[in-house]
């Protein structure tokens, strides 16, 4: 709303406050002078019948008091005009039936004829100071009603033109009066787009005028100290431009990926090392750190490595640095440092050839380590081998003697029971002191029995051979694919009572040059284990095992895994053992995964790689070279492929 406007409005209520104030009190006093003057003309005109009809009433003239009636109604005032007696008879009436109808009921003020419009008012007629009757008349009141309306209206009239005639004649005022006032506006607004030094033209010597000059030297002043200010800001943007770009050039030099995020959580700059990891417009959701950090807090984030993120990312001082690894697999460094004005740096540093080169010498010491294990057993296991060969042997060739001859005796001893009757009973006592018909039965049992066990011997001192070196059956390309279906038939009736078992072969699997036998007896091993592994476990569903076959970076690649009881953590470093296992007596010797890793490590230049979680199953995986040197059963350990994870 303008000062102007303001003006004419103020102007404009005043005038209305005095002419209402000035109607009203106009019409209190029309209306009361008329309303009195009514009363004494109604009862100087019922004193006036009364009089009048006094001596038809003492002789009862009806016919007379009929004609005074009916002239006095021939004033249109009157409403109705009634002649009682003392006792409340009736001697004569005239006017308005429904006035005549209604009961009487005098009125003492103007107030009390606005329901029926007309002024009740009576007389005693009175005669030599005796009262003879009594004279009721009513006397309309539209006549002052209708003139206190026009008053009104002509009132009302006469002030909203006087209203109109103030509006106008201020709105000129006002115009005239604030012409100075929208010159200074408009210099306001030249000056806030800008226009600094803006000069307004000075109009008469009055207070206007003053300020419209103390203006004109503000905008003189603003207009120095914006070229100064405008100076003062190119040298500082271009020296801002400067540090920018070198510090631009050199975070861009940069290999680690560089974030500053602001006070407000914005990002204010990311290096091309950032823009090129997470992409240019990511943010990594640094704006909603704080939010996120809130929501975590809440526990409405279910997703605990977001979750983890989030807090560290919110909480420079309490997380100032972490590692974390990204979705492809690699690992990074991340520091967070917080700045002086409010904000934070984050730098994350690739770290992930560290890890891999600290993996990949982790895993070669774990193999060398391994390798030298097998090699001191291998060592010891020839040697055990070489000195418990020749006693087996005198063992097993001396129990072949006594079986033997044992049988060519016990014939003999049974015929002496049928000599003459002299020695018979001799012989059946003696045969009985030796309680000859157990020993003639146990001693073939237990000749049986030492053979196996010496047949058992030299299975072990076969198994140590091999340990000591490994045999030289050539070398050949075989048909994995072949390989794996006819060990699985071979050992179907130790899987089939306990598990099903899926084969995931592909199509296009090249051959592998190996020593079918010996890579045979492994996957042998692996899979008996695999069976024991699930029977061991107390299950709730059915038990499986999968064998997978795959080639991949110039290796082939046999999986084994089963959902079986799974091998313990501390553990996992002693499965290579000799003799170390975790089966029950009589059903594991501890030779089969020693044996299998000798097989393939040392024999074809590959690897044997685990992994397990106890309770819930174990996968083995054999990695072969598609390609191998000629002495391959010689040569020392040449790892395999190094992006192959190990166990």
């Amino acid at each position: 709303m303008s000062f102007r406007l303001k003006t004419v409005l103020g102007i404009a209520c005043i005038e209305a406050l005095l002419l209402t104030i000035l109607v009203v009190s106009g019409l209190n006093y029309l209306s009361s002078s008329n309303a009195e003057q009514l009363l004494q003309r109604a009862a100087t005109t019922a004193k006036l019948v009364a009089t009048m009809t006094g001596d038809a009433v003492i002789a009862v003239d009806l016919a007379t008091l009929d004609v005074l009636v009916d002239q006095a109604l021939r004033n249109p005032d009157i409403v109705y005009l009634r002649i009682a007696s003392t006792n409340g008879t009736t001697l004569s009436e005239g006017g308005d039936a429904n006035a005549l109808a209604a009961a009487f009921v005098e009125d003492h003020s103007i107030d009390q004829t606005s329901n029926d419009r007309r002024l009740d008012v009576s007389a005693p007629i009175t005669v030599a100071g005796s009262d003879f009757g009594r004279v009721e008349l009513g006397l309309s009141t539209e006549v002052l009603h209708s003139t206190f309306g026009s008053a009104l209206i002509w009132m009302v009239s006469i002030a909203l033109f006087e209203m109109v005639m103030v509006a106008l004649l201020g709105l000129a005022l006002g115009h005239y009066l604030t012409r100075q006032l929208l010159m200074l506006k408009r210099g306001a607004k030249q000056v806030a787009s800008g226009d600094f030094g803006y000069q307004l033209p000075i109009n008469g010597k009055d207070e206007l005028a003053d300020t419209a000059l103390s203006f004109n030297s503000m905008s003189e002043a603003l207009a120095r100290y914006a070229r100064l200010a405008e100076d003062a800001r190119r040298k500082a943007e271009a020296g801002r431009e400067l540090a920018e770009s070198t510090l631009n050039d050199a975070l861009d030099s940069m290999r680690d990926h560089v974030l500053v995020i602001g006070a407000d959580r914005e990002v204010l700059l990311a290096n091309r090392s950032y823009r090129t990891l997470y992409g240019a417009d990511h943010d990594l959701s640094h704006a909603d750190a704080a939010f996120a950090a809130e929501a975590v807090e809440n526990g409405e984030l279910e997703d605990e490595y977001v979750a983890q993120r989030l807090k560290q990312l919110a909480d420079p001082s309490a997380y100032p640095r972490w590692e974390a690894e990204l979705g492809d697999g690699r690992r990074h460094l991340i520091a967070q440092h917080p700045m002086s004005m409010g904000g934070v740096v984050i730098v994350h540093t690739d770290v992930s050839e560290l890890y891999q080169a600290l993996e990949e010498n982790r895993q070669l010491q774990k193999e060398l380590i391994q390798r030298q294990k097998s090699e001191a057993v291998g060592t010891l296991a020839g040697g055990l081998a070489h000195e418990i060969n020749t006693p087996v042997q005198i063992i097993s060739d001396n129990a072949t003697f006594v079986r033997e001859a044992i049988g060519e005796i016990v014939p003999m001893v049974d015929g002496l029971s049928r000599v003459d009757d002299i020695n018979r009973d001799l012989i059946a006592e003696r045969l009985d002191a030796i309680d000859w018909d157990y020993v003639k039965d146990e001693i073939p049992q237990a000749l049986a029995d030492l053979s196996e066990g010496t047949d058992r011997v030299r299975d072990l001192i076969g198994t140590f051979k091999q340990f000591a070196k490994p045999d030289g059956t050539t070398v050949s390309a075989a048909d994995l694919a072949d390989l794996l279906r006819t060990t699985i038939e071979e050992t179907e009736h130790v899987w089939q009572p306990v598990a099903l078992l899926d084969v995931d072969v592909p199509d296009d699997m090249p051959s592998v040059p190996c020593q079918a036998d010996q890579i045979r007896q492994v996957i042998r091993h692996l899979i008996v284990n695999a069976a024991h592994a699930v029977e061991d476990r107390a299950r709730d569903g059915e038990g499986r095992i999968v064998v997978r076959l795959t080639h991949d970076q110039g290796h082939a690649r046999i999986e084994i895994e089963d959902n079986g009881c799974g091998i313990p953590p501390e553990h996992l470093d002693q499965i290579y053992d000799v003799l170390f296992t975790t089966k029950a007596p009589g059903r594991g010797t501890g030779q089969g995964l020693a044996l299998s890793h000798v097989i393939v490590t040392r024999g074809h230049q590959g690897r044997i790689l685990v992994d397990s979680a106890l309770g819930k199953g174990t996968c083995f995986s054999i990695l072969l070279p598609i390609k191998r040197d000629d002495e391959a059963s010689d040569s020392p350990l040449q790892p395999a492929d190094a992006l192959v994870p190990s166990a």
